[in-house]
This record gives C-alpha cells, structure tokens and sequence, in this order.
C-alpha cells in the first residue's frame, strides 16, 4: 500500500474505488465473504506494478506513443511479480490482478486470454 500510496494520490484512490466497487459487485452476487474479500484484495493491488513505471509515462497527458503503451502495459507483469511476494497472498487475489487487462476476444493483456 505505502508503494502505491508513494507513487501518486491518483493511483491510491483508483486503487481503494476498484476494490470497493468489486466489494460491492461480489456482495450483490452473494459471493462468499473469503471469496469476495479475496477478489477485493486483487482488485485493490492490480495496478501496483505501475510503481515500476516511469512517471513521464504513467503521468503523460496526451497519448502514448506504441513504445510508450508497451512499456505501461508491463505494469501488469510487475503487479504478478510483487504480488507473489506477498506472504500467504491466495491465488484467486494474484488472478484478479493478473487479468485485469484480459478480453473475452483475446485481444487483452498479458496473456490475450480468449473466453469462449
């Protein structure tokens, strides 16, 4: 939390609403609590690899260039990569991260996982 919170008020905040919002979402699916508690934590440090990448990237106010774009879209990578290191972190928290990118087309990010 204090690397996110480091990072930038933005990101720290993206991160609470994202949590909170799949909070809500699972409770409205009466989701399990340790389930919905699992997702929700996912949720909240799916983008905490963005840490790892550079502010005149993470912060620029027009469009990326396609160098650009690949070097944000390695966010998802750090996220696993920190995540894992997270003692007693389950599986499910580290998927929710992980896929945050993903398309039922195939066309996301890191894997094109295609569903269907």
């Amino acid at each position: 939390m204090l690397n996110i919170r480091i990072k930038g008020q933005y990101l720290l905040e993206h991160s609470v609403s994202v949590s909170v919002l799949v909070a809500i979402f699972a409770r409205h699916l009466a989701i399990e609590k340790r389930i919905a508690k699992d997702m929700s934590l996912g949720a909240f440090l799916h983008d905490v690899g963005k840490v790892k990448i550079p502010d005149e990237i993470l912060n620029k106010p027009y469009k990326l260039t396609e160098d650009e774009f690949e070097i944000l879209k390695t966010h998802v990578e750090h996220s696993i990569d920190m995540i894992r290191q997270i003692p007693n972190i389950s599986e499910l928290a580290l998927e929710v991260a992980a896929m945050h990118h993903e398309k039922l087309d195939g066309s996301g990010y890191p894997y094109q996982l295609a569903h269907g």
